[in-house]
Parts: structure tokens; sequence; C-alpha cells
């Protein structure tokens, strides 16, 4: 939600810096400064040829005066509420011997708005789906039920996804901004593809071996206490 909450301010002090710069520019193109528009690191008069001038010039035109645009966010609108989409699916293998659930491969798609940094959503969709993988199978907390005290404590007892856990994913961003969210368009993304990574493979799991399983961890023994019973 970082994009959405501070991107809107970011851009009304960028929109204000460049007002700035285009009130200097302008004297120095002898034009008004709403006929500027500034493209690749250059500031050019609209129909106006070649009249353009660097913003690196222009920047050293003010000097040691310092161009510092301020923005801010409002308040979301209090008619609407915001939300993101997503749909996971995931393909999993039972070892009805074992108990073990190895996922093979997730499929992913979310729906958060304008992605402002292609890369770095689909990185965060990624981590993401491994969070929702180790809840999923690995991750529980064990605590003394007196005191509160967790007792499986460090990596040897609480059990975290480690690279050969880790399955295909197939993660795919619908960018299509949301103006009702903010000027901007961006909605949340990081924590939304935890959220249905865990009952994508619950459910797979239920259709490999016939038995829902209601508890997570889906460990060993959990599963094959399921089959057990499903006999």
């Amino acid at each position: 939600m970082t994009t959405p909450s501070v991107g809107p301010a970011v851009r009304m002090a960028a929109e204000d810096a460049k007002r700035q710069l285009f009130e200097v520019a302008a004297e120095m193109l002898h034009a008004k400064a709403d006929q500027l528009v500034a493209r690749r690191g250059r500031i050019s008069v609209q129909g106006g040829g070649k009249a353009s001038v660097t913003i690196r010039k222009v920047t050293e035109q003010v000097g040691d005066i310092m161009i510092m645009g301020r923005g801010h966010r409002g308040p979301n609108p209090s008619d609407v509420t915001v939300h993101s989409f997503g749909a996971q699916a995931a393909e999993v293998e039972v070892d009805r011997l074992t108990g073990r659930v190895r996922v093979l491969r997730i499929v992913a798609a979310h729906d958060c708005g304008r992605v402002v940094n292609p890369e770095l959503a689909e990185s965060q969709l990624h981590g993401g789906i491994i969070l929702g993988l180790g809840y999923a199978l690995f991750e529980r907390l064990v605590s003394d039920s007196h005191l509160g005290r967790p007792l499986n404590l460090g990596l040897h007892e609480y059990k975290i996804p480690t690279y050969a856990d880790i399955p295909e994913i197939d993660a795919r961003i619908v960018s299509v901004a949301d103006p009702v969210a903010n000027h901007v368009g961006a909605k949340g993304l990081a924590e939304p593809p935890i959220i249905p990574t865990a009952p994508a493979i619950a459910n797979a799991v239920f259709d490999a071996i016939g038995v829902q399983i209601r508890e997570l961890p889906l460990t060993p023994a959990r599963v094959l206490a399921a089959l057990n019973e499903g006999r």
C-alpha cells in the first residue's frame, strides 16, 4: 500500500517542481510556461521547432537556488472501498505413503491497479506466493500454553520454504489504472498474493486425495491422519 499512499503526494510534488522549472525555462526560451513540454531531459516549446533547452542547463541557470516541489495526499474517498483482486491455482502431488505434499506449480493473476514498477511488482507477487507456501506447508508456531512463550525457536524447529521447495511460479499482473483509488491509479499488491496461496494448495490436496484437511500447515502427519480417516 506504500505506492498508492505515497504516490499521489510524490506526483504532486513532481508537478510542482516541473512548474518551477518551466518558469525558469520560459524566460530562457522566450515563451510562456504553459507552452512548454518536457521529454527525455529537455524542455521545449510546443510547435516551436528546435527551441529547447536541457533540464541540466535550466538548473545551472537557477544556480544555488533550490527547486523544491511539495505535494500531499488527501484522505481516501468516503463513499467507496478500494480493493485489489486476484486468482490463484496450484498443482500438487501427494505421497500417500509418507504424507508429503509437494507443490509443482502455482499460477497467479492479480489486479493491483496501475503498475508503476513492473519488475518490483512481479517480485512482490513471487514473494507473497512463497510466504503463502510456507504458511500452507511448513510454518507452525508452538507456544507454551501457560506462559505464551514460543517453543520452536530457530530454523531447525520453525520450518520455512527453502529453494528446493519453491515450485514453478507463473505470476501475471493485470495493470489497469484505478482512478477512483487515487490519481496515480495504483492499489496494493504485496500482501494480497499471500492470502489465496494456502487455500489453493489445500484445495489441490483435496482434489488429489479426496479428503479435505481443514487445518494448516499440511504436514505429513496431518495428511496421513486424513487418509486414514477417509478409508
